[in-house]
């Protein structure tokens, strides 16, 4: 059974309290990594076709898988920043060609790359480029998972006016890039 925009769409309303959780981002430091751990669990769990209703917070486990999560995740995110200043140092040379290819790269590599990390949980997924020949191998179900993250990221952003919005952009962002992986990676 495939995830599909429907399902997806309404996943955060099964448990609607859930959303509630979002609030947590008010507590400093420990609401941050709670939500992070929280936010990984939910990808992981959409690995495992588990799309019922967001699940319950368990605040030692979210906290500390959040924590460690985060602290792992600064070597890829250190390389993403010295690949950005890299293409914006070539666009003096390449004008905006650069930029559009750094774009593109980002679009290509970094979801993927992402999910990968989220599941595997070590450093060393952020840097597993072979993934990358899955998607072009593919590519037609990654740019309808692509456009699937923007159409709903677009409906998530029109209900931040009444709040619920908010929560739900943060806890389906990668969802269908999640599906996206369980289907095709082995």
């Amino acid at each position: 059974m495939a995830l599909d925009f429907t399902k997806a769409y309404k996943y955060p309303f099964r448990r609607w309290v859930g959303l509630l959780n979002i609030l947590w981002l008010l507590v400093p430091v420990y609401g941050w990594f709670l939500l992070i751990g929280y936010k990984v669990r939910i990808i992981n769990e959409f690995l495992v076709q588990k799309w019922n209703k967001l699940p319950e917070i368990r605040h030692g486990s979210d906290f500390t898988l959040g924590w460690l999560m985060f602290w792992k995740g600064f070597p890829a995110m250190a390389a993403l920043i010295a690949a950005a200043s890299l293409f914006g140092l070539e666009s003096v040379r390449l004008g905006s060609w650069s930029m559009l290819l750094f774009t593109a790269l980002a679009l290509l590599i970094v979801p993927i790359l992402s999910i990968n990390f989220l599941k595997k949980q070590r450093v060393s997924a952020c840097f597993e480029f072979d993934l990358v020949r899955v998607v072009f191998h593919n590519f037609e179900d990654y740019v309808i998972a692509l456009f699937n993250e923007l159409a709903l990221g677009m409906i998530w952003l029109v209900m931040a006016v009444i709040l619920v919005g908010i929560p739900s952009a943060f806890y389906m962002k990668n969802v269908f890039m999640a599906e996206f992986y369980r289907t095709h990676v082995k």
